[in-house]
Order: structure tokens, then sequence, then C-alpha cells
């Protein structure tokens, strides 16, 4: 048995020199009594000197001592050393100073009294720290809890809330609240909410309510795509004719409004004629199919004979050929060679010969075709006169003349 005043000389010897195992381990029956008053004069040293040395037998008594001084701590150095009785005496002295703190420790320790305490208190906070923490803790509980609170005065939060925990009846009560608010900032969310939680009703009753308060937010192919509503679709597409051409196609062609169609389709072809083609295509509307071909071959006739090749379009393919090769037969050749298009590089060639034989110089310089290269020969000594025939073999062949 160590004397009380040997006992704190070890103790002080601990404090200048740091916690000792070797120290503790022979002295049996008093280590405890050294390593409870070593903690009570050196709790921070002994806290980390357990950490540090992975020892748990020394942790759990820095968690016991620590419970009531710093029950913070207490809690951290109970985790490390597996001592759940400490972390949950000690989540019980947080739960009024620091809740979190004391929800960590009753899940951690598995107490369910504990638990229940840490939630109440939680949702005793301020809303927005309240869903803060809640969303740390991925507790569904607590999320609905929180989610509880803003349904009282709001409906968009809840209803966000409701969405991450996967619960559709506080969902759907969310959106009830949200179409019963007088303000129109709600409406588009309750819109998704509803197509959250499935409710065929309650997406028509909130898409009408998203036409009658602010139609520009209604999105025309969700409405078309889930509730399959056709009065809707028409009534908000001719609304949305002249600036929303698109999307007023799109409710043309799931209300069957031929009127609609048309309409919108006057509109969208001259905005992208590319798209339009591809929607035409999509939809097999041939009256689209041919006007954004039409239009597409006068302003863009190369991207009209890519796009004519992808979808195997020959009458579209033929007129961009024609097209190119009437508007600049030198820049149809050169397209041609990129696109490696034999047709129209042969087509381009032989315009180039008989009628600018000038202008195929620059391609004839590099062409590997012998044929067209002496075929401009031949043009330029039966229509121009020496010196441009001597301009021309010269840049034809450099090294020969």
């Amino acid at each position: 048995m160590v004397s009380e005043e040997n006992l704190e000389k070890i103790v002080e010897v601990m404090r200048v020199f740091g916690y000792s195992d070797e120290v503790v381990n022979v002295l049996d029956e008093d280590a405890d009594r050294v390593v409870d008053r070593y903690i009570e004069l050196e709790p921070d040293a002994a806290f980390l000197y357990g950490a540090n040395l992975e020892n748990k037998y020394l942790i759990r008594k820095v968690a016991n001592a620590l419970v009531e001084l710093d029950p913070k701590k207490a809690v951290q150095a109970g985790k490390n050393g597996e001592d759940r009785q400490a972390v949950r005496k000690a989540g019980w002295h947080l739960l009024e100073t620091d809740c979190k703190s004391a929800y960590k420790a009753a899940w951690f320790s598995q107490d369910d009294e504990l638990l229940a305490a840490t939630r109440q208190k939680i949702l005793e906070l301020e809303r927005g720290e309240a869903y803060r923490i809640a969303s740390e803790t991925e507790d569904p509980l607590l999320l609905e809890g929180v989610a509880r609170l803003y349904l009282e005065k709001e409906g968009l939060t809840p209803s966000q809330i409701a969405m991450e925990i996967g619960d559709r009846n506080l969902a759907r009560d969310a959106c009830r609240k949200m179409l019963d608010s007088e303000g129109n900032c709600y409406i588009p969310n309750a819109f998704h909410v509803a197509v959250y939680v499935r409710d065929q009703d309650l997406m028509r009753e909130t898409a009408w309510e998203l036409v009658e308060r602010d139609s520009r937010r209604v999105q025309l192919y969700r409405v078309g795509k889930w509730i399959k509503d056709k009065k809707l679709m028409r009534m908000v597409g001719w609304e949305r004719v002249e600036n929303w051409p698109f999307d007023s196609y799109f409710a043309g062609v799931r209300s069957e409004d031929e009127k609609l169609v048309e309409k919108a389709r006057e509109g969208i072809v001259e905005k992208d004629p590319k798209k339009d083609y591809v929607l035409g295509k999509r939809c097999r509307d041939e009256s689209l199919i041919q006007a954004s071909r039409d239009y597409l071959i006068q302003v863009d006739s190369r991207a009209a004979l890519r796009l004519g090749k992808v979808y195997q379009d020959k009458t579209m393919v033929e007129d961009s050929r024609t097209k190119l090769l009437t508007r600049d037969p030198h820049n149809a050749y050169w397209v041609g060679k990129a696109d490696k298009d034999v047709d129209l590089v042969k087509e381009a060639e032989r315009i180039l010969q008989d009628k600018l034989p000038l202008m195929a110089l620059s391609v004839a310089r590099r062409s590997k075709n012998e044929v067209f290269r002496s075929g401009i020969i031949e043009k330029a000594v039966t229509d121009a006169d020496a010196g441009e025939v001597k301009s021309l073999i010269y840049g034809l062949y450099p090294m020969e003349s």
C-alpha cells in the first residue's frame, strides 16, 4: 500500500515527465489511486496520453472522471475507450447545454431515453438550426419532426425535407399547404411535390393553379407527360406560342391540336432549323421536315448535307450538294475534301475545269488527280492568252518549268 506522501510524489513525477504505463503497472492495487489523482490534476494531459498511447484503461478512466468536469471531452474519451456507460452519463450532462453533442452521445450509447430527449431539445431550437442538425444526423424521425415545424408556417422547406426522407404523406401535406397559400412563389414547387408523390389529382390541381396564377412557369412537357390533360395543354400552348413555339409544338402534338402544331411550326423553323429537322423526324412530321430542310439548305448547306447523310435523306443530300456547287464550287470542293464526299469533289472539279480554270489553280496545286490537273492546262491553252497559260503551268509544275 503506497502512502499518501509517496503517491503524491509519484503523481508529481508523472506530471513532469508524462504518463508512464511502466510506473502504473508496478503499482498493482495502488494503480487506480495514482491514475485517478493524475487525472484529477492533469485531465487534459491524461486525455491526450490516453488517445496517443491507445490506452483504453486510461481513456476510460479519463472519460468517467470528466463526465461532470468536461462532459463533451468525456464523450470523446468514452467513444475512444468504447465505454458506453461513460458516454451515456456525459450525454445527460450535455442535454441542456449542447444537444447536438448529447444526440451523438445518445446514438453511441444506444440509450433510447436519452435519444428521445435530445430529439426533443433539438426541435426546440430555432428552425434553421434544427434543420441543419437534422440534416447532419440523417435521422428520419428528427427530419420529420423539423419538417412538421416548418409545415406550420410554410410549405417550401418541408416539401424538400419530406422528399429527402421519403415521406410521401408529409410531402402531400406540404403540397396542400402550398396550394392554400396566397402567394404564387410556392405553386411551381407544389407541382414538383405532386409529381414526387405521384398523385394524379394533386398534379392536375397544381398544374391548373400554375396556369391560372402564372402560366409562364408551366413546363409543358412535364404537364403533358404526367397528367395528360389535353385541355390544359391546348390552353397553355396557345398562350405561349409566340414566345415559346417549341414548347407549344409539343403541346399541340400531345393534345392533338393540328392548328396549334401548324402555328408553332411557323415559329420554330427559323430559330434552329437543325433542331427542328430532328424534331420533325422524331415526330414524323413531314411538313416540319420539309420546312426545316428547305430553310437549312438555304442558310447552311454544309450542315444540311451532313444532317442529310446522318438521316439518309437523299433529297436533302442532293439539294445541299447542288446549293453548294451553285453558290461556290471552289468552296464546295474543299467541303467535299473535308467531309470525304467523293461525289461532291468530282462535281466541283468538273465545274471548276469547265468554267473557272484560273480559280481551279489553287485546287489543282494540291490535287492528286492528274486528269484534273491536265484538264486545267488544256482548258487554259484553249481559252486563255499566253501569259495566263504560262502562269498556270508555273503554278501547277513549278519544278518542271
